[in-house]
């Protein structure tokens, strides 16, 4: 999350984040994944039916509102790591408000956050790390490449460039 937030919050600072996460059964290990399948074919096949030992209550077909043990605040640790790590990372003056929830998918966890933002930075103050604060630098070569050599993506590959946008780049540095 904070991955995503950091650039965010360069430009216009942070005010408030809510944050739902929903977490895959693997986040509790094999044993997570073992329970999910085996309550799942017990629901399916009489005489199968399996009792919850890794979580609090059955997962199978249930969203189960606790990962991880509740604190005195009533918060649970998860969503106390969510707040704790947010704030040493970014910002300590970020109010940051965390639910956790386990779900029965076998792999892949979700995110849904909310931002509040407290102001817009001057438009001087963009970073040049950007094509728009290329462009208000003034510096057209950076502008160029940022527009048509783009990133590589999570496994290494950069999309091929056309021959049009080769021409359109080189014609945009000249």
């Amino acid at each position: 999350m904070v991955v995503a937030l950091k650039p965010l919050h360069d430009r216009a600072r942070i005010k408030r984040v809510v944050v739902s996460t929903y977490q895959s059964v693997s986040g509790a290990g094999k044993e997570g994944m073992d329970e999910l399948w085996d309550q799942t074919k017990g629901m399916y096949v009489p005489g199968q039916e399996k009792e919850p030992k890794k979580f609090q209550k059955q997962i199978a077909f249930n969203v189960i509102p606790q990962i991880d043990v509740f604190m005195e605040d009533g918060a649970t640790k998860e969503e106390w790591k969510m707040v704790a790590e947010t704030k040493k990372i970014m910002d300590k003056s970020i109010k940051v408000t965390a639910t956790c929830v386990r779900v029965p998918v076998f792999v892949g966890h979700s995110e849904s956050i909310n931002i509040e933002f407290e102001d817009f930075l001057d438009e001087d103050e963009a970073p040049r790390h950007s094509a728009r604060g290329a462009r208000r630098h003034g510096d057209r070569q950076a502008r160029a490449r940022r527009l048509h050599h783009p990133r590589p993506n999570a496994w290494g590959n950069t999309p091929p460039m056309s021959a049009a946008s080769a021409r359109t780049a080189r014609s945009r540095t000249a």
